[in-house]
């Protein structure tokens, strides 16, 4: 006899699940996995080719259907298709998954450029850690040599690295940046994609996601890691504990490289922190990174003169200054690269944006508005 059942498994009543001989537990499917049975179904209605590999992973990504979903939009595109050749499989394909997902209430996600930015350098970065970063990369890539041999009779460590400091300094970047050194995919999961309402159920998330990336060989990426390695002493709710322990546990058994990103590394528990082989700090830019990032982002693509003295004072007095405010910056001015820029223009929208993006935090119309208003 077979059962079949799609609730949790503590919807179950624990004196009917142990009178079971045998459980399957199918777990929401991994993008490999997804684009397997993607080529799987365009076997089985014979269209064989007619979407492209990098389509394939596109889609496997950006929309979470299931097998069945997946079969239906290949077996309805072919029909269409083989009726009327003059159809494009590929767009025939997407309004049928489109349309399925939406009925399942299944949100596409944004797609993940996993490359670094073309303009991205080591150079320039305010860095702070132990280790030269590239003595860093090449234990990486020892360690992955050798991760297969890993004894448990000897102290040989994970490759667990935290990566902390202000925002923008450039720490997603720099992941992207190692996974391409390193020749590895990248699985990255934010907070949002491992937290669950349902009790145990972000502990099943972060299991499943070490398992996803153990299985596929990639090196596992969490953003936000704050709010999930939460300090326990301050927890209010068993889960909150819980699923701090299930994170040090995978930590400690998986065989990839894990990396952790956040902004308020003050808020981690200080187990977490000590199970890290390194931690990198990404602190504000020098001087030094500013000139560097200025003739990164203007200079050269502009073909602007080399900053006066008087322009360099000027760009060295702003203070708490980042990669992305450049990036900001060049995004304002794109268009008008050709309109004859300055390199005192270009200093004075960095002076604007820094000043913007401090000045958030003690602004306080919107709390007067809230305040009249009652709530």
């Amino acid at each position: 006899m077979l059962w079949i059942c799609n609730s949790k498994q503590e919807s179950i009543d624990p004196s009917s699940r142990r009178r079971f001989d045998y459980n399957i537990f199918f777990d929401e499917l991994s993008v490999t996995a997804r684009a397997y049975i993607w080529r799987n179904a365009l076997k089985f209605y014979h269209c064989e080719g007619k979407l492209s590999d990098a389509f394939i992973t596109c889609i496997s990504s950006r929309y979470r259907a299931n097998p069945g979903g997946i079969s239906l939009a290949v077996k309805n595109a072919a029909q269409l298709c083989a009726a009327d050749p003059a159809l494009d499989f590929e767009k025939e394909v997407m309004v049928f998954l489109k349309a399925h997902c939406s009925l399942l209430g299944i949100q596409e996600s944004p797609e993940e450029k996993m490359e670094p930015a073309r303009d991205y350098s080591l150079e320039g970065l305010n860095i702070r850690s132990g280790i030269k970063l590239p003595r860093l990369i090449e234990a990486c890539r020892n360690f992955l040599d050798n991760a297969s041999k890993i004894r448990s009779d000897r102290d040989q460590p994970r490759m667990n690295l935290l990566l902390f400091g202000v925002p923008g300094a450039g720490k997603t970047e720099f992941v992207k940046y190692l996974a391409k050194q390193l020749d590895r995919k990248l699985c990255i999961k934010n907070a949002g994609d491992l937290l669950n309402m349902y009790v145990g159920g972000t502990e099943q998330r972060i299991a499943a996601a070490f398992s996803e990336a153990e299985m596929n060989g990639e090196i596992l990426f969490i953003d936000e890691g704050d709010s999930l390695l939460g300090a326990r002493e301050g927890a209010v709710r068993s889960w909150e504990v819980s699923q701090v322990n299930t994170l040090l546990s995978e930590m400690e058994r998986f065989r990839g490289i894990f990396i952790v990103g956040t902004n308020l590394v003050q808020k981690l528990d200080p187990a977490a922190l000590r199970r890290f082989s390194f931690r990198l700090h990404f602190d504000y830019l020098t001087d030094e990174g500013k000139k560097i990032f200025f003739d990164t982002y203007f200079t050269r693509p502009m073909g602007l003169p080399e900053l006066d003295e008087a322009e360099k004072k000027r760009l060295f007095a702003i203070g708490s200054m980042t990669p992305s405010d450049f990036r900001n910056v060049r995004q304002q001015f794109f268009y008008l690269a050709d309109t004859g820029l300055s390199s005192m223009e270009i200093i004075e929208a960095l002076e604007t944006e820094i000043v913007s993006k401090t000045s958030g935090s003690s602004y306080k119309g919107l709390g007067n508005v809230v305040q009249k208003m009652g709530f």
